[in-house]
């Protein structure tokens, strides 16, 4: 059943109570639904679809879902307005759907969710959002994806306060106040929008996109990854050795143990003390990880590696990625100092592990002498080949210059 109210309802107690029944609620744009003391609206049913183009006010909550169960759905039509002294909606439950086209004002929260399982639920916004303490405030495993174009505003300390479950953000618009995304392994995509506060990744690993202006990240705990793959091109610097520049212009971040470049762009990446994971995709790169046992991938394009102090790791991940410079390799009498890590995708019958022996061949020249010959150290140019079949006819390719020590064949490995 669908309930339209024909009249404002002002006065004490809940105003509507949809009680457990799969009723469905529409208040249209010249109602108002107020209560003066308590909750406006209050559910606890399945299925239930609140629908507001007027105005919505209770002195606790605005409307209150709080033993509510599955499937529930609040939408907030442009010129609608929820607002509660404490929050403008309280919902559990799981697999609900809040949309906001309008406004909402909470005295402490926008949304405050008291999640009790951990379906998919979602947050569209492309309205306004505007509260005292968080704008959206998460308790429980619930799974969240927010999609905001509009604005999200606190004028206390968070904008969004996340939990246990995973957090997917996707942020065009703007929001105003710390985004604390706490446990689970969340993703916030914030490219082309605006983050006026910290983004706090907290535990789990985090993948993170920053947006237009100078964003502040620390990762927290977890493998953290700050992902530019979507702009043009970027100079990033882990320990500030250089200043951030393209796409990561005025960016600060801590606790970041990965760093995507650009997926095209031609981008200078850097990395820091500690090991760290730096993956330069399309264009000519400059990458160097500085201090650590780091891990490097060129990706495809003329790069130029650096691995710095530590026992570093350059990685091929497609024949693709071929062509590029090592400027300071290190090799070991076993087990090499630095190691190459080649695909299998290459082809030619590798397999993951250590490289077989018979497959190398360290010589003046790049061509093969038998069958077997995979990789090919030419000790004169010191330049590393890849030949598929050996002595056959394929033509070798150039996997790297590497500049350093000579190679031997226990410093590639197939993965």
């Amino acid at each position: 059943m669908v309930r339209i109210p024909q009249k404002s309802s002002v006065g004490l107690g809940v105003r509507i109570n949809l009680g457990d029944q799969s009723d469905d609620l529409i208040i249209k744009a010249d109602i108002q639904i107020r209560s003066t003391d308590w909750d406006a609206i209050w559910a606890e049913g399945f299925n239930q679809s609140i629908t507001v183009a007027g105005y919505v006010r209770g002195a606790l909550d605005g409307i209150d879902l709080l033993d509510s169960g599955y499937n529930q759905s609040i939408t907030i039509k442009a010129g609608g307005r929820v607002q509660g002294g404490n929050d403008a909606v309280r919902i559990d439950g799981e697999g609900w759907t809040i949309t906001n086209a309008g406004t909402m004002i909470g005295g402490r929260y926008g949304i405050n969710v008291q999640a009790d399982g951990i379906a998919l639920c979602r947050i569209i916004n492309s309205g306004q959002i505007t509260t005292g303490d968080a704008s959206i405030s998460l308790e429980g495993p619930a799974n969240i994806r927010l999609v905001n174009s509009g604005d999200i505003r606190s004028s206390g300390m968070d904008v969004y306060d996340g939990d246990s479950g995973r957090d997917l953000i996707r942020n065009t618009g703007r929001m105003v106040g710390r985004i604390q995304l706490d446990d689970g392994n969340d993703v916030y995509d914030g490219f082309q929008g605006r983050v006026n506060g910290l983004i706090n990744g907290g535990e789990g690993n985090d993948r993170i996109v920053l947006g237009k202006g100078a964003d502040a990240m620390h990762g927290g705990n977890g493998l953290d990854t700050l992902d530019y793959r979507k702009y043009a091109s970027v100079v990033v610097s882990m320990d500030g050795d250089f200043a951030n520049a393209g796409g990561a212009k005025g960016d600060t971040f801590v606790s970041i143990e990965r760093i995507f470049g650009s997926a095209k762009g031609n981008d200078r990446l850097g990395g820091g003390a500690f090991a760290d994971d730096l993956r330069g995709f399309g264009g000519a790169d400059r990458i160097n990880g500085d201090e650590g046992n780091d891990r490097i991938y060129g990706g495809t394009g003329r790069d130029t590696l650096t691995g710095g102090a530590g026992l570093d790791d350059f990685v091929f991940a497609s024949i693709k990625d071929i062509g590029d410079v090592i400027t300071d390799w290190s090799s070991g009498p076993v087990l090499g100092v630095d190691q190459i890590y080649i695909n299998s995708n290459f082809g030619g019958g590798l397999v993951d592990g250590l490289l077989d022996p018979s497959q190398f061949r360290a010589k003046a020249g790049a061509n093969a002498v038998d069958a077997n010959d995979r990789f090919i150290y030419d000790t004169t140019t010191k330049k590393l080949w890849f030949d598929a079949d050996g002595k056959g006819a394929t033509k070798a390719v150039m996997v790297a210059l590497v500049q350093g020590d000579a190679m031997t064949y226990d410093d590639i490995i197939i993965f």
